[in-house]
């Protein structure tokens, strides 16, 4: 009888252990439904996860998102650019951010947490970012360039054999870079490379568009 007391003692202490935490999880955070993008050009960016749990009916009764300016302060749980608190909400997609102003190549740190049915606590999730665009035409420094040639003049020569251009610019530095960007805007598809090494996993970049109207970058 005591070995049969002991472990529903200690069963119980388990059960009850795990009620304190919520039975769902916050996983694949997603901004303007990207995981971690770059060239978020929304000054208001929509924000979104899914629940996972190993309980069957699971919801979500309430969330709070955390955003910060680096990993360290979320790491503490310091929201100093977006601190949502508790929202009585089961939503988990196009949340709007809501918090400071966003500036351009600004990168953001976030996270969520919610409350389960029974209105336990979840854990935060694992960390997500995204990192802004260029929000204003001001930001925009660079000037076309393209062959100094002739229009073709006849259909013949416009389909005929005609190389794609190598522009190339070379530049050196005496400081040790911690991050860097390259915005690039192209009339027709680029490739990138640096030190002779292509850059970035996309293909046919950027997108086909009518160029008299918008160009993407």
């Amino acid at each position: 009888m005591k070995i049969v007391g002991r472990i529903l003692v200690f069963l119980s202490v388990v059960m009850t252990a795990s009620l304190l935490h919520a039975r769902v999880t916050p996983v694949h955070l997603r901004c303007e439904y990207r995981m971690n993008p770059l060239g978020i050009d929304m000054s208001a960016p929509r924000l979104s996860w899914q629940l996972e749990s190993g309980d069957r009916a699971q919801s979500q009764s309430a969330y709070q998102i955390l955003a910060a300016q680096n990993a360290t302060l979320l790491a503490e749980n310091r929201g100093d650019v977006w601190d949502s608190g508790k929202i009585e909400s089961n939503r988990q997609n196009q949340i709007v951010y809501a918090g400071n102003p966003l500036q351009s190549g600004q990168r953001i740190f976030w996270k969520v947490r919610v409350w389960d049915g029974s209105g336990v606590v979840s854990d935060y999730s694992a960390p997500a970012w995204w990192e802004m665009g260029l929000l204003k035409s001001d930001d925009w420094q660079g000037q076309w360039i393209a062959l100094d040639e002739p229009a073709p003049a006849t259909d013949r020569e416009r389909y005929g054999e005609n190389p794609v251009p190598l522009f190339r610019k070379s530049f050196s530095t005496n400081k040790e870079i911690k991050s860097a960007r390259a915005y690039v805007c192209g009339l027709g598809y680029y490739e990138m490379t640096l030190n002779g090494q292509r850059i970035g996993d996309h293909w046919l970049d950027p997108a086909c568009t009518a160029y008299g109207k918008r160009v993407f970058y």
